[in-house]
């Protein structure tokens, strides 16, 4: 995974390709917009989760119902 630089969190890694593509089908299927930023991608060497991406689909948005899922390194979802 390719590290961006960020003022706030320096050390933020990228959604792998596998992963982009399972979050926008699943935001496309929720009918929200995918970004990127709103997902945490976990070091390669955590002690849980290696590589996996987090979040709320579509966002985290006070008082409405979202989905919160990890996405694998190779795309597989888990709610």
């Amino acid at each position: 995974m390719e590290r961006f630089p960020s003022p706030e969190e320096p050390e933020r890694y990228k959604i792998n390709t596998a992963q982009e593509k399972a979050l926008r089908n699943l935001c496309h299927r929720y009918g929200v917009e995918y970004r990127a930023d709103d997902y945490y991608v976990y070091p390669p060497d955590a002690a849980m989760c290696p590589g996996y991406a987090e979040g709320w689909v579509g966002g985290y948005v006070d008082g409405e119902s979202r989905l919160y899922v990890g996405v694998s390194p190779d795309g597989r979802v888990n709610s």
